[in-house]
């Protein structure tokens, strides 16, 4: 699953960065979509279920790497 126009709105701030505009069905889920995107982001107007959700996915791929 990848992220389309379709799901998010781009929001030009300045030359190098933006503002990614994401809704899903549930923290995990966005926390993917995001994760999903090549770029380095930080959060705004995010829920604390969607941070909770992202240190998860980074644990999970954390402990991956550490075993690899």
């Amino acid at each position: 699953m990848g992220i389309s126009l379709a799901e998010a709105l781009i929001e030009p701030v300045d030359d190098d960065s933006c503002l990614l505009h994401l809704g899903a069905d549930n923290p995990r889920d966005l926390a993917w979509m995001i994760t999903s995107v090549d770029a380095d982001f930080s959060l705004t107007n995010a829920p604390p279920e969607l941070a909770d959700a992202l240190r998860a996915h980074a644990a999970r791929c954390l402990n991956a790497v550490r075993k690899a």
